[in-house]
């Protein structure tokens, strides 16, 4: 699925309508060193991307080792230094997300009804 999302996103017709809310990130693997590139939805706030994530991805563990990465958005490329928010601030920035694109909510439910619950 991958793949194919990340073609179309490489395709300039469908990237303008796509890449409002789709973009491409380039991390590296923290063990390996490999460079790992997968389609990851995001919403602009100000200057900031903030991208969500479903725990049982993969990509964002790696910002932990290597922040440095690539971000593919509609004007190009950027490379960044990605942050992984956690607590009270990762809390701020998935209100943030569904305030700004109400949309990723129903995603969120999914992911949510998805995961264990740990007590």
């Amino acid at each position: 699925m991958n793949s194919a999302v990340m073609m179309m996103l490489e395709t300039p017709g469908l990237r303008s309508v796509l890449g409002r809310t789709l973009n491409i990130i380039t991390v590296t693997g923290a063990r390996t060193g490999n460079r790992y590139t997968t389609p990851v939805q995001y919403v602009r706030d100000g200057d900031r991307l903030l991208m969500l994530s479903q725990r049982k991805r993969m990509w964002w563990r790696n910002i932990v080792a290597q922040p440095e990465d690539e971000v593919i958005l509609k004007c190009g490329s950027v490379h960044t230094i990605a942050h992984l928010a956690d607590g009270d601030e990762s809390r701020q920035v998935i209100a943030t997300c569904l305030r700004l694109d109400p949309r990723l909510a129903i995603l969120r439910n999914r992911d949510q009804r998805q995961r264990p619950t740990r007590r």
